[in-house]
């Protein structure tokens, strides 16, 4: 069963997930082995080369956007997975939804 947040057909899949990234050594650019795991399943089960891969914006942690390509043989592209820190707060409740696609859109050149 795929369960990610949203999906655009053949242009992106995007996952959130509501932790915070870490400084870890062990991990790339503050991402476990099993949330890139998943995000690659979640490509090859779609058929979609571009995951976006959002965790919530914190001060004092780790912000920096990054992007893995990884070489599949199931997909005619390697897959790409950009992470980025998104901010979820807000002040108007009634402004939310815009709030935040507004701010989604800022981090994908896909949905330009």
């Amino acid at each position: 069963q795929i369960r990610n947040d949203i999906y655009i057909p053949d242009k992106l899949i995007i996952d959130t997930k509501y932790k915070i990234r870490s400084n870890n050594d062990g991990l790339k650019a503050g991402v476990s082995q099993a949330d890139l795991y998943q995000m690659v399943s979640y490509a090859i089960r779609r058929k979609c080369s571009n995951v976006l891969l959002l965790y919530p914006d914190a001060i004092n942690r780790l912000n920096t956007p990054a992007t893995f390509q990884i070489p599949s043989d199931m997909l005619l592209n390697s897959i790409f997975i950009q992470v980025q820190n998104i901010d979820i707060s807000f002040s108007d409740l009634h402004e939310a939804d815009f709030l935040m696609m507004s701010r989604v859109r800022k981090l994908s050149p896909l949905f330009i």
